[in-house]
């Protein structure tokens, strides 16, 4: 038997999250941003951003793939919004 809402609880796909809210409550796409690309003797480090509805950056996150940097952000920005 599937749990939907264990499901929906402990989702932590952050980018899929904010692309609902921002297409359920601000009615626009999620765009983010590539802010910097820092290379390190590990890998690369991203910085990514998500903009607001005037294209400023709203939040960031980092990450070693540019992925991870948006999943960040998209969870700075959930928070920012208090939806986390």
């Amino acid at each position: 038997k599937i749990d939907f809402t264990d499901i929906i609880m402990n989702d932590i796909n952050y980018k899929d999250q904010l692309a609902k809210y921002f297409n359920r409550v601000l009615n626009i796409p999620t765009k983010y941003k590539e802010i910097s690309v820092v290379e390190e003797p590990i890998g690369k480090m991203y910085t990514m951003g998500v903009l607001d509805a005037n294209n400023e950056v709203l939040t960031i996150g980092t990450g070693h793939s540019k992925k991870k940097a948006e999943q960040m952000a998209a969870h700075n920005a959930l928070i920012h919004y208090s939806v986390l």
